[in-house]
């Protein structure tokens, strides 16, 4: 669930960034060049805070082999579910748990 403090954090930077009189592509451009930078450097830090979003993520060969089974298995059974013929209850039941951590299931 996303708090108040995280829409009215992120307001900060909307606000900036429409507050800045775009009257042209130029003036868009001239804007950008001087507080781009800083200004999605602030727009991460308020994702990593609130959304646990934007990590640099070091994953080695194996990590990136795992989710890539991971990833394919996910596939194989949303097809399945695609193109199965078991009744709308077991089908809605087993997409609501498809992706829920095995400590929730």
């Amino acid at each position: 669930m996303v708090s108040i403090d995280f829409y009215s954090t992120l307001l900060r930077p909307w606000h900036e960034l429409l507050s800045f009189n775009h009257d042209s592509e130029q003036s868009f451009l001239d804007w950008w060049r001087t507080y781009g930078e800083s200004w999605t450097l602030d727009l991460k830090q308020i994702m990593k805070t609130y959304l646990n979003l934007g990590h640099e993520w070091q994953f080695d060969i194996e990590d990136k082999e795992l989710l890539e089974k991971y990833y394919a298995v996910g596939q194989l059974l949303i097809n399945g579910l695609t193109n199965c013929s078991i009744n709308s209850q077991a089908k809605s039941r087993i997409e609501e748990l498809l992706f829920l951590p095995i400590a929730e299931i």
